[in-house]
C-alpha cells in the first residue's frame, strides 16, 4: 500500500501493519477452506479484518481532518474580508438583496480572501453613483495604506484623481505617466457630500 501524498506525517508502519492483518485474515480463510470453520477462527478473521480496516482508514481520517481545517480557515478568511470591506452585517443576505455598491464590495472581498499583494480592478466604479464610487475609492485607499498594491483601469478622470500614480493610454500606447503628489482623499469627499446633503435638508 502506497502512502497518500497528502498524509506525509503518518508513519509507514501503520499501512504495512494494516496490510499484514489483511493478509493474516486471508491466510485464515484459505487454511480453513477445506474444513468447517470454528467459532474461534471466525473471531480471529473478524479481528484481523477489523484491524486492517481501521489502520487503512487512518489516511482518510487524516485527510478529512485536513479538509475540515482548510474549510474553517477559508471561512474565517472570508469573514475577515467581508468585515474589511464593511459588509460584516450582511452575512445572511443573498446577492439580490445587495445594492450595486455592496456587490462591488463583495467582488473586492473575494479578491482579498487569499491575502494578495496586488489587486487588479477593471472599471470598479463604472456603474455606481457618485457616493458609492467615492466609498469604493476610499476602500481602495485603505487597502493601499495596509500595504496592498492596486492597479485600476478607469475612463473617469475624477476617479483617477484618487490614485497616487496616473498612467494615461491612447490607442494602446502610454502618452503620459505622472505621479499624483496630492491624491484626492475619499474620506474628505464623503464628508463634503454629507455636509451638502445636510444643508439641502435644512434649506
Amino acid at each position: 500500500m502506497d502512502l497518500p501524498s497528502d498524509t506525509p506525517r503518518l508513519p509507514k508502519w501503520i499501512f504495512l501493519t494494516g496490510d499484514a492483518f489483511l493478509l493474516l485474515a486471508a491466510w485464515y480463510i484459505a487454511d480453513q477452506s477445506a474444513r468447517p470453520m470454528t467459532g474461534s477462527t471466525l473471531v480471529a478473521i473478524a479481528i484481523c479484518v477489523a484491524v486492517a480496516v481501521v489502520l487503512g482508514a487512518f489516511p482518510f481520517v487524516a485527510d478529512y481532518a485536513r479538509r475540515q481545517d482548510e474549510a474553517l480557515d477559508n471561512r474565517q478568511r472570508a469573514l475577515q474580508a467581508l468585515q474589511q470591506v464593511g459588509l460584516g452585517d450582511r452575512l445572511s443576505h443573498h446577492t439580490s438583496q445587495l445594492s450595486g455598491g455592496q456587490q462591488q464590495r463583495i467582488a473586492i472581498a473575494r479578491a482579498l480572501i487569499n491575502r494578495p499583494e496586488l489587486v487588479l480592478a477593471d472599471e470598479p466604479t463604472g456603474n455606481l453613483d457618485t457616493r458609492t464610487s467615492i466609498e469604493i475609492m476610499g476602500l481602495f485607499q485603505q487597502l493601499n495604506q495596509s500595504g496592498i498594491t492596486l492597479v485600476m483601469v478607469t475612463h473617469e478622470l475624477d476617479i483617477a484623481a484618487y490614485c497616487q500614480r496616473i498612467v494615461v493610454m491612447r490607442d494602446g500606447r502610454v502618452i503620459r505617466d505622472t505621479r499624483n503628489e496630492a491624491p484626492r482623499s475619499a474620506r474628505e469627499e464623503i464628508a463634503k457630500l454629507d455636509q451638502a446633503e445636510q444643508k439641502a435638508k435644512l434649506a
